[in-house]
């Protein structure tokens, strides 16, 4: 029942699908995420990251992963989604226990039980959320992804569902630690990291630095390809 209720769930996700479907699912996302709709969300990033720096200011020493790393693309994605900050807790809990079973290896026998328990509570929470969005829209991405059509051609309440879990689970889960090995790579690399202190104003410069640092140690350490034929 863990399995079934985990495949459901994952099948629906756009990574895991090729063809006709990949081509639904994408088409669909892509009415939401529509560069108008990720420019307007970056004055209230840029806030965001403001906000946990300064609770660094005046102290020695820090942890970036738990203090950074993990808050501010939860933060992000809280607001994309039209979640309110009270329940983050609740959405790190279920994506790490997603991630036990989607990055993890068969180590922890309970991974699968542990993950459906979390999924199933994350299925019930969208469900209620998307819901609330319904009777009362607003600008965010997820009122983009209720909205989106292509023709009569909608996402189904279980598409959109999944897709939500999705953006929660992928787009924390990397952009944490793509956050914490860029800034492992800065510190072995000094040289580097003094050439993006000289350049933080060159917004080309900048931007590539991500990409180089994507490239070097990016947050996915594998790949997986399934053959269609022989």
């Amino acid at each position: 029942d863990d399995i079934r209720l985990l495949g459901d769930c994952l099948s629906l996700w756009m990574v895991f699908n090729d063809g006709e479907k990949n081509t639904h699912l994408r088409k669909l996302a892509n009415k939401a995420f529509t560069r108008r709709a990720v420019a307007a969300l970056k004055p209230e990033i840029a806030a965001i990251v403001d906000d946990q720096l300064d609770g660094f200011v005046g102290r020695d020493t820090f942890d970036f992963m738990a203090e950074f790393s993990w808050l501010v693309p939860a933060r992000v994605i809280a607001v994309m989604l039209g979640i309110p900050d009270e329940d983050l807790d609740r959405l790190k809990h279920w994506s790490d226990e997603l991630a036990g079973f989607v990055l993890a290896s068969r180590v922890d026998p309970e991974k699968y039980s542990k993950a459906a328990a979390s999924l199933d509570e994350m299925n019930q929470y969208f469900a209620g959320l998307i819901e609330a969005r319904r009777r009362s829209p607003g600008d965010q991405i997820i009122d983009g992804l209720i909205n989106a059509h292509d023709g009569e051609e909608l996402l189904s309440l279980p598409e959109l569902i999944a897709s939500c879990v999705l953006l929660l689970f992928a787009g924390h889960e990397t952009t944490a630690h793509f956050f914490s090995n860029g800034l492992r790579s800065l510190v072995l690399y000094p040289d580097e990291q003094q050439k993006l202190r000289h350049n933080i104003d060159n917004d080309p410069f900048v931007t590539n630095a991500g990409e180089e640092m994507l490239r070097w140690d990016g947050p996915a350490i594998s790949t997986v390809r399934v053959l269609t034929e022989d």
